[in-house]
């Protein structure tokens, strides 16, 4: 499962269940 989060600083984030 991909979680796409954007950071406070507009930045795009994507985590696919690694730290």
């Amino acid at each position: 499962m991909k979680l796409m989060t954007t950071s406070p600083q507009g930045k795009l984030f994507i985590t696919t269940g690694q730290e």
